[in-house]
Order: structure tokens, then sequence, then C-alpha cells
């Protein structure tokens, strides 16, 4: 399909979308999993209707953070049972499509996110100071969640919140985060995740500024994220890579010839996804990640300056 039919298409969607009657529940197509096998498929579910603080966002991105995996999978089950059918999602990123009657923060068309919160008692002196992730009274999250403060409803009342793996979504404007203008909405999903996990500590806590010096452990999506942050603040970043592996296979196991095969199988695993993500890397910096990994000096892990 051509750029110009994308275009027609997309515009057709939105003007669908721009017909929806905001005041009864909303129609909407969400990939979700009904078990921690995690089949995701797509399932037709229902929005609530637009309150008069409500915002509703036709989604065009959502970023896959792994805890999203880990719930789907029912992996948190001592701390958190995974209620399905379960639609992740709390990376949201997409366009205003309607409004409630009281909404002043955004107005349709508008380009805007969502992250892991969708409500808080907004009473608490936490929630009061802007810091809603630690109300005394708990939050809720984008999904999986009962409705606690009455801003997260769903439909049928009484159900738990659905993330962003969704056509649509619906939330209160407190917990609506605008996207700045000519900020590419296709990378603002992960900004609602990591971004505001590793920027919050860069400035509120270590008050990350031109040449200070910040450590970062590990190059996950947290530590990509954090590294570019805070050479954008200017800051001289230093990246320690430590690998799990030596946890589970000290030293004195390396002999054996199944676990030098497994090292090796990995080392060749990791200089794969280092050469596709980061293409432009060249090999001495590519040699000196690698041996950062497998390398041991006096029993202590080696940790390496990327520059």
């Amino acid at each position: 399909m051509s750029s110009k039919e994308d275009e027609k298409e997309e515009k057709s969607r939105d003007a669908t979308s721009a017909q929806i009657d905001v005041t009864k529940p909303i129609p909407t197509l969400c990939m979700s999993c009904s078990d921690s096998k995690c089949d995701f498929h797509v399932t037709p579910f229902f929005r609530r209707a637009l309150g008069e603080k409500d915002v509703l966002i036709k989604m065009k991105y959502c970023g896959v953070c792994h805890s999203d995996l880990h719930h789907a999978a029912n992996h948190n089950h001592k701390m958190n049972k995974t209620k399905y059918p379960c639609v992740p999602g709390h990376e949201l990123a997409g366009v205003v499509a309607g409004v409630g009657s009281k909404v002043n923060k955004v107005k349709i068309g508008d380009e805007v996110g969502v992250g892991c919160i969708v409500d808080s008692c907004l009473e608490c002196d936490q929630c009061k100071k802007g810091e809603e992730q630690w109300c005394k009274k708990k939050i809720v999250g984008t999904y999986g969640a009962r409705d606690r403060h009455g801003r997260a409803a769903t439909y049928p009342v009484g159900g738990h919140t659905l993330g962003g793996y969704s056509q649509y979504h619906v939330c209160h404007e407190h917990f609506v985060i605008t996207v700045p203008k000519g900020y590419p909405l296709s990378h603002a999903g992960p900004v609602m995740c990591a971004g505001i996990t590793m920027y919050d500590p860069l400035i509120r806590h270590l008050r990350a500024n031109k040449g200070k010096r910040i450590g970062i452990v590990g190059l996950g999506g947290l530590g990509v994220m954090g590294s570019k942050l805070a050479r954008a603040l200017d800051c001289h970043v230093t990246v320690s890579v430590l690998l799990f592996f030596f946890l589970f296979f000290p030293p004195s196991t390396y002999q054996h010839t199944h676990t030098r095969t497994y090292i090796h199988t990995y080392r060749f695993f990791l200089e794969t996804r280092l050469k596709k993500i980061m293409p432009s890397m060249s090999a001495e910096v590519m040699h000196l990640c690698v041996q950062a990994l497998f390398t041991r000096i006096s029993g202590q892990r080696l940790t390496e300056q990327l520059i």
C-alpha cells in the first residue's frame, strides 16, 4: 500500500472516530490473552462513556514493556495475581478523539500519552505534591487494576482496567500527558515508562547537569534510556555491564565442556545483538563490551567505561 493510500485510510479511520458517541460505552478492539500461556488475540471490549473530565484517545502506538510480559504470564502471582482477560500496555501514545464537557487540559487532535497510572486519590499530601505514584490510598494501574477512587471505571462496571494494546483508551485528564509539538509520536510511548523512571532520579536525586559523572548499571531498556538522558544533560556517563551468569556458574565450573559451550554461545549471541542495535560500533569497542561481560579480575566482575 502506498503512502498516499495509507494517509487516506488513516484519515478515514480518524473521521470514523470523530463520529463515536462518547455519551455511551465505546466499542474497541484489544489485543488480549485469557491465561498465562499469553496466546494474544484480537478481542472486542468496551471503554466507559466519557465523564466530564475524561479524554478519549485514539491509540496510534503502544510500547511493549518487559513488565507487560511478566504480568500477562502471571509471573508475579505471589504479589499481584493477574486478572484475565489481560490487556497490557502502559506506554500509550495517541491522538485525542473526544473530551468530556469540563476537560481543559487537551483538545481534540492533540497528541498525548498515558503512563502506568490512570488514577490516585488526588487528596493526600503526596498526590497534592504531584507525587501520585506514592498515593497513600494506592494508585490505580493502567491495566489489571480495580477502580479505587472513581476515575478509572470500566464497562461493565466492576471489571479491571485494560491497557494500551487497544484501538481506544479512556483516561481522566489528570493522568493524560501532552506530547510536545514536533516530538515524534512513535517515540513517545517508552518515555511514559522508562523515560520518567530514569529522568526522575537523574534530576531529583542526582541533580544531573553539565560535567557531572553519572553511573548507569546495565544496558537494558532503562539503561539505554538513562544513558541517553544523561548525555542529553551533558553528563559524563559510565555504564557498568554486569552479567548475572556468574551468579549461577562460578569460575570453578568453567572447566566443564557444557559450561564453556554455553559461554561461547552466549558470547556469539551478545555480539550479534550489539551489532544489530549499534551497527556503527567499532570492532574495538565491541570487543571491550564483550570482554567486560566475561572477564573476572581478582574474583570481581569487571566494569568498563563506555565513551
